[in-house]
């Protein structure tokens, strides 16, 4: 079954222009150089003006928390990507998929983003699941609070992004 879960953030700008930060190929590559050598990143604009971002970024198990170091020999590699379609109809959405090597884990989620108040919402709701006896509950509540992490520290980053394009 899994965890579900929903993150929101909001941004004090128009839906135009937080669309245009969340799918512009500088940001994405700010990121992958703050990751350094660990990812691999790789970026594609598609024709309907949205774009795909494939992550793939290894992890020592030194860095990984007890419980996922019980059931995993070694490091992970943890691969995500996200997908942004167009703006439509005075909204733009997408999805995040996610897995590693090492642990039979998988992410799906659903991003909107739409108009709120004067600014713009991103919201992401979505399910973790690792099927692994025991500890499969534990591993899934240490997923979704590292998306929980992701989704806002990324989103600060698009905030940062917007400030200096201003």
């Amino acid at each position: 079954m899994g965890r579900k879960f929903e993150f929101t953030e909001d941004f004090d700008v128009t839906l135009e222009q937080a669309h245009a930060a969340l799918t512009d190929d500088d940001l994405w590559e700010k990121r992958r150089q703050d990751a350094g050598d660990r990812a691999e990143v790789t970026v594609t604009r598609r024709d309907d003006g949205g774009i795909e971002v494939t992550m793939s970024e290894n992890v020592g198990a030194q860095v990984l928390p007890g419980v996922v170091q019980k059931v995993v020999r070694g490091g992970l590699t943890i691969t995500r990507k996200d997908t942004w379609g167009p703006l439509e109809n005075g909204r733009a959405g997408g999805t995040l998929e996610g897995g590693s090597t090492g642990l039979p884990s998988k992410v799906r989620g659903v991003f909107a983003l739409a108009p709120h108040g004067a600014g713009t919402r991103l919201t992401l709701n979505g399910t973790a699941e690792v099927k692994v006896p025991l500890v499969g509950g534990k591993i899934e509540n240490l997923i979704v609070d590292m998306i929980g992490k992701l989704v806002h520290t990324e989103s600060k980053q698009a905030r940062e992004y917007l400030a200096r394009k201003g």
